[in-house]
């Protein structure tokens, strides 16, 4: 009200530079007014720019929270499943060729709803020599060296890698386990990971790792008494084992709800339909041979903690001893039959692909 009674007198009676001084003082109000305008309209845009870039941002944090959380949950709910076996168990083969392998390789992302851990060794037995280990295995020394090398192999290589290498063994000819993992390096394109392998089977630390194995199978309750022999989450039932050795692939893509990529719906139905009737291929003649050929015998060699030095005393490699002599002509048997059992495998395996 103040302002509004002040009236500004007539033109006239102002001076000359008094017009011009009011005129200036108008212009610069105004370049006064634009400007504060402009500020206020940047500072208010700048404003929604920031509040828009911190809302995008607790998004993106929600989202891989939401992503980590559920990965985590997936990780605490996958089987874990272990596969025990040794070197020249023909059965054994036949499970990495036919059911494993080809399931690792079809379903790409398999290890995010199951953990697959092979465990190589068997039908053996440990006894510690000062700060390394001795071992004697059902097929001879042959087969204690591939365990020994597949061993390295798994220690060696990420799971994938590993696992495929270690098949790749399994599925080559002969005894010569250095010049076959070299070559399964080869064709795998491993070349450049395969002198750590190499130093680890022709070292101690291929002995070191094996014992380990021993300890991991021997640890079992109850303990495994034939080969292959498969544990999931810990427990060992014949279902279980006969699913996966059958049909591993079909076992990923029920663990995964039908998620894993590769799996479709055929393919988990047809797996919970075979679990509950209990229909899988592993008949109760398979299992007679197995147990016939594969049977883990009772020995006291057989320790239940291979670290300790008392475990093994030189009664129990007497005995060792004593039974490798008593039992060579049995296990020429075994080998023979052994041998006939490949040649029935590749003549099913054969004929597997002819049909």
């Amino acid at each position: 009200f103040f302002f509004l009674m002040i009236r500004r007198p007539p033109r006239s009676t102002q001076s000359r530079s008094s017009a011009a001084s009011d005129v200036y003082k108008r212009q610069v109000s105004t370049q006064s007014t634009w400007g504060d305008t402009f500020m206020v309209t940047v500072t208010r845009k700048l404003g929604l720019t920031v509040v828009l870039v911190v809302l995008l941002l607790e998004v993106g944090t929600a989202v891989r929270l939401r992503a980590s959380n559920q990965l985590s949950e997936r990780e605490a709910k996958k089987p874990v499943v272990d596969y025990y076996y040794e070197s020249l168990c023909p059965y054994c083969k036949k499970v990495l060729a036919k059911s494993i392998l080809p399931a690792i390789t079809k379903i790409k992302d398999w290890n995010q709803y199951v953990e697959l851990n092979l465990v190589p060794f068997g039908n053996a037995h440990v006894f510690p020599e000062g700060d390394s280990f001795r071992f004697t295995c059902q097929h001879g020394s042959a087969e204690c060296q591939g365990n020994m090398v597949q061993a390295c192999v798994l220690a060696k290589l990420p799971t994938q890698q590993g696992i495929l290498m270690a098949g790749c063994i399994e599925k080559g000819k002969g005894h010569r386990w250095g010049e076959l993992a070299e070559g399964c390096a080869q064709s795998l394109n491993l070349v450049d990971k395969f002198k750590p392998i190499q130093d680890c089977y022709e070292g101690n630390e291929g002995k070191i790792l094996l014992a380990k194995h021993a300890k991991k199978q021997l640890s079992n309750n109850p303990k495994p008494n034939y080969v292959p022999w498969v544990n999931v989450n810990g427990d060992h039932t014949e279902s279980l084992e006969n699913s996966i050795e059958d049909n591993f692939e079909a076992f990923i893509c029920k663990a995964s709800d039908g998620k894993a990529d590769g799996c479709d719906q055929g393919t988990t139905r047809v797996v919970q339909a075979k679990v509950q009737t209990g229909s899988f291929k592993a008949d109760n003649l398979e299992k007679l041979r197995r147990l016939k050929k594969s049977a883990i015998p009772s020995k006291k060699g057989l320790a239940s903690h291979v670290e300790n030095a008392e475990d093994f005393d030189d009664d129990d490699e007497d005995e060792d001893e004593n039974y490798d002599n008593e039992n060579r002509d049995d296990e020429r048997e075994d080998q023979s039959e052994d041998h006939e059992d490949d040649r029935d495998d590749n003549e099913d395996l054969d004929n597997e692909d002819d049909e």
